[in-house]
């Protein structure tokens, strides 16, 4: 996946709640909550990042006191959402003044305008009020009709006009972003719907709008979330956990039956019409112990996490939200990106967050999987960041020279995004995006990131993936055809030239249909360079570039300047492979299961890791396999 494609996902996250915020934005209920002024009361530390300016907010029941949980914070590009003390730090705000929106369920939407200059954290208290109870209780089964008013532009002539099918609402839970939601007044109930849609979109949602789905099971585009936020206006929702191409209706209702109208979740220019729902049939008590048992653990309220702990245990990984990215280092110090960075100093020892919080120079959700970390020397550590919207002016190359204790900026003039950094002693280069239409960049540095030198790339090579230095002079550049350019690249003259190199696919060695292709990883032995093009692993003398099939190899790493490559098998099973490609060895058993869906593998100084989806590192040294696991990630998840 390229740097672009992973943000365009992130921007994907946003517009799921950005979306579900609008909806409470327009609702007929707003009223703009109690906001008090700069309090001493705030102690919890909020600082903004570069040339950003930060908020602190800390959110309570206007009549209790009591802090509340779950309550989102959202400028329209960005959201926060409090934590169980009632506190939120949104460290990204791109200018002031600026308006913040406060929404949760069973509370009026507050409003708080804010004003302040870049680098500075405005503090506020804010009081949210009650909204009235709600009417009815929407669980049971209802029909509807659907009618089509205004079709999308990319179904100009939908086959039909009015569908009509059925709702069973029962489950009086509902999860926001990935936390249940349960609040004393108003219920949000889940349940499923059975309503043809091919006739407005050709099936049951948009694919031209979303092929992008969040969330697993197999009705999810089955899904239907109902709430009643206040009184007697209704919010409905048709497959609430993709982002892009379900329904969001929005009605009152009166006895049994509801109308209203429906949009189509677009990216624009979706369709719109008008519905009626009407109770069928009404809900069945008899089974809500154990519907709630098999929903939510409780009843209660559960704030979202806050900041990422400052450290995490011994024998464990640390917890995080976020797709981890790893790094190891000269002395095997490894370093895991998830929602925060943190470092340990060998293999199943203690962690200790190094960047991310609530302070810093670098956001929580910007330390995941996409960032580039290379070690050119044991106290020197560089960190590059994805494009960092909407902080587009922000840093995206920092330096430590004290192991993470401390970080500084490396002013790169302009520069919007880091794809790829490797080093080689303390060379280190980096692949760069400059933006506004200005050709992609090498960095170089020689001193271990204290001083740089820049270099256009050709017009083609843009997006890098992957940077595979073998050695001073020689690299490869792997990345993606997308809209026309070249996926591989190579120099040998330390970076001044580059010249379109021939892969796998140009050779009809390629088995994979998609229609683009990319390469994601690439090692070296001897005089072979390895490479994944399409989830498929190639070899070829590096002279020649005549490319040949490795079936028993799925993932693969190497390290510069090392006669040896550590192959992840289809079966599961590790291979440490010479320079002629033969194995010296391989893991007894697997390692990790055969479906599992690898993030990293890394080959350092003789050892080998290997990290998977779900909170999973594995180290194997010599054939021998010790495993790390996050404290939530269930024993057999990956293995």
């Amino acid at each position: 996946m390229t740097a672009r494609v992973a943000g365009s996902l992130v921007l994907l996250v946003v517009a799921v709640a950005a979306a579900w915020m609008s909806m409470a934005r327009t609702s007929p209920y707003r009223t703009a909550g109690r906001v008090l002024a700069d309090t001493a009361q705030i102690a919890q530390r909020c600082e903004p990042l570069d040339s950003a300016a930060a908020v602190g907010v800390v959110v309570r029941d206007s009549l209790t006191g009591k802090p509340l949980p779950n309550v989102w914070l959202s400028d329209d590009a960005q959201f926060v959402a409090t934590d169980a003390q009632g506190w939120a730090c949104l460290r990204t705000l791109a200018r002031l003044p600026e308006s913040l929106a406060l929404t949760r369920e069973g509370y009026r939407e507050a409003v708080l305008m804010l004003s302040g200059v870049a680098e500075s954290t405005v503090r506020r208290e804010v009081r949210m009020l009650r909204v009235d109870a709600p009417c009815c209780d929407l669980r049971g089964d209802w029909r509807i009709r659907l009618d089509l008013d205004s079709p999308s532009e990319m179904h100009p002539k939908p086959a039909g006009r009015r569908t009509v099918g059925t709702l069973r609402l029962e489950t009086a839970f509902q999860t926001i972003m990935g936390d249940p939601i349960v609040d004393e007044i108003v219920r949000p109930v889940t349940g499923r719907f059975d309503v043809d849609l091919a006739p407005f979109f050709g099936g049951p949602y948009a694919k031209d709008v979303s092929t992008t789905v969040f969330g697993e099971g197999p009705d999810l585009l089955r899904e239907v979330s109902a709430t009643i936020p206040h009184t007697d206006s209704v919010y409905v929702g048709f497959i609430p956990r993709m982002s892009h191409g379900g329904l969001s209706l929005a009605g009152r209702i009166r006895n049994d039956t509801i109308r209203g109208t429906w949009v189509q979740n677009a990216y624009c220019c979706g369709a719109t019409g008008r519905f009626e729902m009407v109770r069928t049939a009404a809900y069945d008590s008899s089974g809500d112990a154990a519907r709630r048992a098999a929903v939510a653990p409780s009843s209660a309220i559960r704030g979202r996490a806050g900041p990422s702990s400052e450290t995490a245990a011994s024998g464990s990984l640390p917890e995080g939200r976020w797709r981890p990215a790893l790094s190891v280092g000269p002395k095997g110090q490894l370093w895991f990106a998830v929602g925060g960075l943190y470092r340990a100093s060998q293999f199943g020892s203690a962690w200790t967050r190094v960047l991310g919080g609530s302070t810093g120079p670098v956001a929580d959700d910007e330390l995941r999987i996409g960032i580039s970390l290379v070690h050119p020397k044991d106290s020197v550590t560089l960190l590059g960041l994805q494009s960092r919207w909407p902080l587009e002016r922000s840093p995206v190359l920092y330096r430590s020279a004290d192991g993470g204790a401390s970080w500084t900026a490396v002013p790169l003039g302009g520069t919007e995004e880091v794809y790829a950094m490797a080093a080689v002693g303390r060379s280190v280069w980096a692949l760069v995006m400059v933006g506004r239409g200005a050709p992609d960049r090498l960095l170089r540095s020689e001193d271990d990131g204290t001083t740089w030198s820049a270099t256009d790339l050709p017009k083609g090579l843009v997006d890098a993936a992957v940077l595979h230095r073998v050695d001073a002079k020689t690299a490869f550049v792997g990345s993606s055809d997308y809209g026309g350019a070249h996926p591989f690249w190579r120099t040998e003259d330390g970076g001044e030239t580059w010249t379109v190199a021939r892969g796998p696919s140009t050779q009809g060695l390629q088995k994979s249909r998609s229609s683009m292709r990319e390469i994601s990883e690439m090692a070296s032995t001897g005089t072979n360079l390895l490479l994944r093009e399409d989830g498929e692993v190639f070899a070829a003398d590096r002279a020649t570039l005549k490319w040949r099939a490795m079936p028993d190899a799925e993932r693969i790493a190497s390290q510069a300047g090392d006669p040896r490559v550590l192959v992840l098998r289809p079966d599961g099973r590790v291979s440490l492979l010479d320079a002629t490609l033969r194995a010296l060895w391989t893991t007894a058993a697997a390692v990790v299961a055969p479906d599992s869906d690898i993030e990293h593998i890394l080959w350092r100084d003789g050892v080998g890791y290997i990290a998977a989806k779900g909170g999973v590192l594995v180290e194997v040294r010599n054939g021998t396999v010790r495993e790390l696991r996050e404290p939530r990630a269930p024993r057999g998840a990956s293995r």
